[in-house]
């Protein structure tokens, strides 16, 4: 077992009660089987195949605070958020290093039946979404899903009810601030059903440079039949962030899946994309672009499997990069 794997174990393991009080539902019934995943895995490294230029176990390996406590810790809104994409009104929603935080209003201009809000709330709100769709799409069996499992506490569920078509994008900003180094589990679950349409932009920032932090960063995406789903991921963190983002996707016959991640500011990024196209029909979009320079380090990998006839994929990644 790596180092960074022992401590986050042990960490748990001493921390149990607490990781559970602050946390609910289905979050907390699959801790179990993602520490029995844990014990004889490793994280990857630059001797595993596909991860020859990052290292996810040398990521992990510092001693990181984790804010396990669920200590309030306060973040200048203003001073980190400056997302400046030109005319575009968003229902924007926060996570503060792992924790929702819903902006004033939002729960009351977002169409009836849809939820963008707490992960843990909606745990214990709309048990049936996450039971069924929560830890399903993203691989217990793979070291880094399990250690996310074992320590998220919070997260954001996105659902979208069968035939809702959500005229405004929806915003989700990922906020880092904290007095000392800081590693945050952040999972995001969203869910389209039958029909629904959506558009998300996801925007991480890092509040000040002179701490060290560590995203880790799993996201379930399942669109339904029929639906549609276009997102946009910038990163403008700091040199001293550090990210693994993982994205696992299903979707069904007649779907439409478009994404595309920007990276502008980094320590060290590692972004995953997974897509299954299950379902006839099906149509995903995949591109990214990165603006590097100095020691920033880029690394994104894609699998994206045509599981049904009919199906179509395209692909574009451009970088710049200067330095």
């Amino acid at each position: 077992m790596s180092n960074a794997l022992t401590q986050y174990i042990g960490l748990f393991e001493q921390n149990h009660e607490t990781v559970c009080a602050n946390s609910a539902g289905k979050l907390n019934t699959l801790r179990d089987e993602a520490l029995a995943q844990l014990r004889d895995a490793h994280l990857p490294d630059k001797n595993c195949e596909g991860f020859e230029k990052t290292s996810i176990d040398e990521m992990f390996s510092p001693d990181y605070g984790v804010n396990i406590s669920r200590v309030n810790i306060p973040v200048d809104v203003a001073a980190s958020f400056k997302c400046d994409v030109p005319s575009l009104s968003t229902l924007l929603g926060l996570v503060i290093n792992d924790s929702f935080h819903p902006t004033s209003k939002l729960e009351s201009k977002l169409p009836e039946g849809v939820f963008f809000g707490s992960l843990k709330r909606a745990a214990s709100e709309l048990p049936e979404i996450v039971n069924r769709y929560y830890g399903e799409i993203a691989p217990m069996g793979e070291a880094s899903v399990a250690l996310n499992t074992l320590l998220a506490q919070d997260g954001v569920l996105i659902y979208v009810p069968r035939g809702v078509k959500i005229q405004r994008p929806l915003q989700l900003v990922n906020i880092f601030s904290s007095p000392i180094s800081l590693a945050a589990f952040r999972r995001l679950l969203i869910v389209l059903d039958e029909g629904a349409e959506m558009q998300l932009l996801v925007c991480d920032h890092t509040q000040d440079t002179a701490n060290s932090y560590l995203g880790s960063q799993i996201a379930e995406v399942y669109v339904g039949a029929g639906a549609r789903f276009e997102a946009c991921s910038i990163e403008e963190s700091s040199v001293n962030t550090s990210r693994y983002s993982r994205m696992f996707v299903r979707q069904e016959r007649d779907s439409h899946f478009s994404f595309n991640s920007t990276t502008l500011t980094c320590g060290t990024t590692r972004n995953e994309f997974s897509i299954d196209l299950n379902g006839e029909n099906a149509e995903t979009h995949l591109a990214g672009m990165v603006i590097g320079s100095g020691n920033m380090h880029i690394d994104n990998d894609s699998a994206i499997r045509h599981l049904s006839p009919r199906c179509r994929s395209n692909q574009l990644f451009k970088y710049v990069l200067d330095d």
